[in-house]
């Protein structure tokens, strides 16, 4: 409840309306969330809970999204089955270390981009992610 703000800075807003405001450690965690369930869906593999190598950005409504999310998304299918609400798309580019790339869009409004080294990449990085679990 403390998200929402009937009087942000003091304003009142009109028609009884409130200010959402969104905490971005929150939405990353629920974004890497929603992917590591939809990968198990699609491939049967677990990803772990914490991987040091993923990067959630998100877009709100009014910001382009970047050169590398349009040319994603104009190119690889849809998987959601009510678009309009949630949609996503996904592949794994081998020639980048197996990096997963995910595009997820929420009520036709937020993108969240989601990208991370494949469980079995062998940088130090993962390397030392593998040995802490």
């Amino acid at each position: 409840m403390r998200e929402f703000d009937p009087t942000p800075a003091g304003l009142i807003l009109p028609g009884g309306k409130v200010a959402k405001r969104f905490e971005g450690g929150r939405l990353r965690r629920v974004a890497w969330k929603v992917v590591r369930g939809l990968h198990f869906h699609h491939t049967g593999e677990v990803l772990p809970e914490q991987w040091s190598t993923v990067g959630v950005k998100i877009f709100s409504p009014d910001e382009k999204p970047t050169d590398d999310v349009l040319a994603f998304a104009s190119r690889t299918n849809s998987r959601g089955a009510y678009p309009g609400v949630f949609d996503y798309k996904f592949d794994k580019f081998s020639e980048a270390n197996n990096l997963h790339y995910w595009l997820l869009l929420l009520w036709d409004r937020l993108i969240f981009r989601v990208a991370f080294h494949d469980p079995d990449c062998g940088c130090e990085k993962c390397e030392a992610d593998r040995k802490a679990a």
